[in-house]
């Protein structure tokens, strides 16, 4: 059930203690009564299970990874910034975390990797034959992202208390996040760019308004010689400046290959972040060329990397002509200009619930779509979750070869409102809005609910099953502690919590990280969201 926010200095004592037994350090109950925006935990329908500070560090990105020998560790990236590491007892500039959750209840800090800030982290296990060695753990990050410093690191985490750095496959940028690593293929797509107030392309000659960002694609079958593939992006990007039509770049890609058993190869592209957005659908098979153990796709480009690839047409993966972009293009979707494309997570195969009586196109692909929002206390315009059609399958009525992949159209839209939040959600201090959906393809979950951040709105969980009417059907908003940091506002400082990004592990767990040092979170799902996992069952009418 919710707990409704408390204002008074007698309320902050009960929250004194939860947090204790939760092992954090709480804010006096003197100064929770005096800060203008005091929250206790705000929740429905999510047990909290354990909390770490993460030293007090601001944090992005959590990454949940299963180890071969049955330990989950969560690996969290962290926004540029100094803190004190009591393990190590020196200051450290902020980047990668590394905490033991296996047991949830009393998660342990582990490692701290410093980096120039590093927000992104993928880690996948080894496999022989596709990416590293079986047994072995690997991560990607970046490190770094301003004056033309940033790259991409690729560390050897097997041990997690002496991760060995391997490679670094890009340097010299200044835009690094967020790339996306294949587990099963070892393919990674990077992302990269410059600052495009320099008035210059990236190095390789490319350029994007606003973010300035593109994809570089690698080989890192063996994590410790990156190889080259390709870059990549939209059609107009692929041209050097003075270019002010290049649409803006991308915040990240998500590539699937085959899941549960179902052979897809797709890369989804979100362009723009907050504003002037594109969504681009893209065949991974025209994207990839040959690789081996049948790891890559037919493109065929006019270079071998390597000496691996020959006899191709001539074709500059560096330089590609706009034909040259647009031939592994499936589909592209212009969004609003006050919208942008921060994530696109796709879900397919879901069953039109009351539609079943048709005979064409009752099984629908969505693609989960999010604009972030980018102004604390709402300054400018809300920010939303798009539940768009990419069905790949040709509907009857239909044109020839016309489906909803080739051109895809938002179908609903996911909000929190304002006012659900008490106090009001745009007088707390952060940002109120959308930021990104959990990543994750946990299968118990998957085509059921969808896992958001929603800045200090906290985390939210959606019924989709429905996708026309998505339904609200769990949340958790954590408590101030003694490690946020205030958020400045006109002058004024507003203590509030961030959820900056939400995961799932392979236990069906969330985790949730925030964006102003309060820590990371560990919850589980119980109540009416539950049943929706255990038994298909259904929040409507339900007062829990």
């Amino acid at each position: 059930m919710r707990q409704q926010q408390r204002k008074t200095r007698c309320a902050a004592r009960p929250l004194t203690l939860a947090l204790a037994a939760l092992g954090i350090a709480a804010i006096s109950a003197g100064a929770i009564a005096d800060r203008p925006n005091a929250i206790v935990k705000e929740s429905r329908n999510m047990n909290w299970l354990g909390h770490n500070d993460l030293q007090g560090r601001t944090a992005y990105q959590p990454t949940l990874q299963t180890y071969p020998n049955g330990k989950v560790y969560a690996f969290v990236g962290h926004f540029a910034g100094t803190m004190f590491n009591p393990i190590t007892g020196v200051n450290e500039t902020n980047g990668t975390s590394i905490v033991d959750v296996t047991q949830p209840t009393a998660p342990k800090y582990v490692k701290h990797i410093p980096g120039a800030g590093s927000q992104m982290v993928r880690v996948c296990n080894g496999t022989t034959g596709v990416l590293g060695t079986t047994g072995q753990v690997y991560m990607l990050r970046n490190n770094g992202s301003g004056g033309g410093n940033g790259k991409q690191e690729v560390w050897n985490v097997t041990d997690p208390t002496s991760p060995v750095l391997l490679s670094t496959p890009v340097t010299n940028t200044t835009a690094t996040h967020k790339s996306y690593w294949e587990c099963d293929t070892g393919v990674a797509y990077i992302v990269a760019g410059q600052n495009p107030l320099t008035g210059s392309a990236t190095p390789d000659g490319w350029f994007a308004t606003g973010s300035d960002q593109h994809i570089k694609v690698f080989d890192l079958i063996d994590p410790a010689h990156p190889v080259y593939i390709r870059d990549y992006g939209l059609v107009g990007q692929n041209h050097p400046p003075p270019n002010p039509s290049a649409p803006s770049g991308i915040h990240g890609p998500i590539s699937v290959t085959t899941l549960f058993g179902t052979v897809h190869n797709r890369v989804y592209g979100a362009y723009g972040v907050g504003a002037n957005g594109n969504i681009q659908v893209v065949d991974r098979q025209k994207l990839l060329p040959a690789l081996s153990n049948g790891r890559g796709g037919a493109w065929c480009p006019g270079w071998a990397p390597n000496g691996l690839l020959n006899g191709c047409p001539s074709e500059d993966g560096q330089h590609p002509t706009d034909a040259q972009v647009a031939a592994a293009q499936i589909g592209l979707m212009t969004m609003s200009p006050n919208e942008g494309g921060h994530t696109s997570w796709p879900i397919y195969g879901i069953p039109l619930q009351d539609f079943q009586g048709f005979t064409s196109n009752t099984t629908r692909d969505i693609l989960a779509i999010t604009s972030e929002e980018t102004g604390n206390k709402c300054a400018g315009s809300p920010h939303f979750t798009y539940l768009a059609d990419i069905t790949s399958t040709v509907a009857a009525g239909a044109a020839t070869g016309a489906s909803a992949e080739k051109h895809p159209m938002v179908i609903s839209t996911i909000t929190v409102g304002q006012s659900q939040g008490n106090p009001d959600f745009c007088t707390r201090g952060t940002r109120f809005g959308v930021h990104s959906t959990s990543e994750a393809f946990y299968e118990p979950y998957y085509g059921k609910l969808l896992i958001t951040a929603w800045f200090d709105a906290g985390v939210r969980v959606h019924d989709i099953r429905d996708p026309f009417h998505p339904q609200e059907v769990a949340y958790f908003i954590p408590p101030l502690n003694a490690n946020i940091q205030p958020t400045t506002v006109g002058g004024v400082n507003y203590f509030d919590v961030s959820t900056d990004n939400a995961e799932t592990d392979d236990h069906g767990l969330i985790y949730i990280v925030d964006r102003v040092g309060g820590g990371l979170d560990i919850l589980q799902l119980n109540g009416c969201a539950k049943q929706i996992v255990d038994s298909n069952g259904s929040c409507n009418g339900n007062g829990n």
